[in-house]
């Protein structure tokens, strides 16, 4: 098992033309990275490619393991990564429990019900859709950690949600830490996120302007420096 979690060498990535070019970075089994920058500037598209949602159009990367070449996100699935993205409305008719089984039929992974809590429990027999944002969210995290996955890809997780919510959730992100999985985490909001990514990665005008600690990010003048 390797201890490195991605690779990349180069990236381009876009749409039918390139929105961000010359991503280089390496990410440490257990390390989280953070990516932020404006509207547009390729954070959404950088993580669909990674999970290969998206076609790489220059360069390479591997992920725990596979190969840009080989990707596929059933077999990055299977390697151990996980993908939340933004939306996610195609449930909304299943109840939770059918949710938990679907994908339990799809990639036989077992799924545990959230621990159950006053302010974030909800009933299994319940509508995707009748659910809050923040309770949706939570259920979609629960559904990201069956089959032991070793490498979390989360596309605005904090969107929308509450702050009772955002609490619980930055609880289950400094506890999937502590078992040494991998982020990489894309917020716009990005200032909550500092303490708990090793790495900020600062995506502007199509180049990564800033790859580093995220702690020198506190600074509002450095911050400033590399995101405006």
């Amino acid at each position: 098992m390797t201890d490195i979690a991605i690779q990349a060498e180069k990236m381009s990535i876009g749409y039918e033309r390139t929105v961000c070019a010359d991503i280089s970075f390496e990410l440490q089994q257990g390390k989280s990275l953070l990516v932020t920058g404006h509207n547009g500037a390729g954070k959404t598209t950088l993580l669909k490619t990674l999970f290969a949602l998206m076609p790489l159009l220059g360069g390479r990367y591997d992920l725990l393991g596979t190969d840009v070449n080989t990707a596929s996100p059933e077999k990055l699935m299977q390697a151990g990564a996980r993908f939340l993205g933004q939306g996610g409305r195609s449930f909304d008719q299943l109840s939770v429990n059918r949710s938990r089984e679907a994908l339990q039929t799809l990639y036989d992974f077992q799924v545990a019900a959230p621990p159950s809590e006053t302010a974030n429990s909800y009933a299994a027999s319940m509508r995707i859709g009748n659910l809050s944002i923040g309770q949706r969210r939570i259920e979609a995290l629960h559904l990201l950690t069956a089959g032991n996955p070793r490498l979390y890809l989360l596309d605005e997780p904090f969107a929308g949600v509450d702050l009772t919510h955002e609490r619980y959730l930055l609880d289950w992100l400094t506890a999937e830490q502590q078992k040494q999985k991998s982020f990489v985490i894309v917020e716009q909001r990005f200032r909550r996120l500092l303490p708990l990514c090793d790495v900020t990665m600062v995506l502007r005008a199509g180049e990564m302007s800033y790859l580093g600690p995220s702690s020198e990010l506190v600074n509002e003048k450095k911050a400033a420096e590399v995101i405006l």
